[in-house]
């Protein structure tokens, strides 16, 4: 229970984090970046990582920590780049993340975070 209650405590926080950019990185991108981070966070899809499935909540904390850990170690100049750098593959075994949507089909969450990006480019 002790567990589940850092886990919902830290779900709570991440809002914040997610905003948080990297020096030198421009509005827009940062921006875009964000919005990606939220839109996971608020899907109702499943992500996998490794052969295992999470939630979208799940998803969001852990991708909002490795981009955190990425920023000092990798130039992250364009929401490309987060994808293709953060959000595309596991760093322990380099498999690509999948997601999978209710009615929809299963897809690496390369494609996913592509096309979501598009349609915020779009509005």
């Amino acid at each position: 229970m002790k567990t589940l209650s850092l886990v919902v405590a830290t779900l709570l926080a991440l809002p914040c984090l997610s905003h948080v950019g990297r020096a030198g990185m421009t509005t827009t991108t940062q921006l875009e970046i964000s919005h990606l981070l939220d839109r996971i966070a608020q899907s109702s899809c499943e992500f996998n990582s490794d052969g295992t499935w999470y939630s979208s909540g799940m998803a969001h904390f852990h991708l909002s920590d490795k981009y955190q850990q990425m920023q000092a170690e990798v130039l992250i100049s364009s929401a490309e780049d987060f994808i293709r750098t953060v959000a595309s593959e596991s760093a322990d075994s380099g498999q690509p993340y999948q997601v999978r949507c209710t009615d929809a089909p299963l897809v690496t969450s390369s494609q996913w975070l592509r096309a979501e990006l598009a349609r915020f480019r779009v509005r």
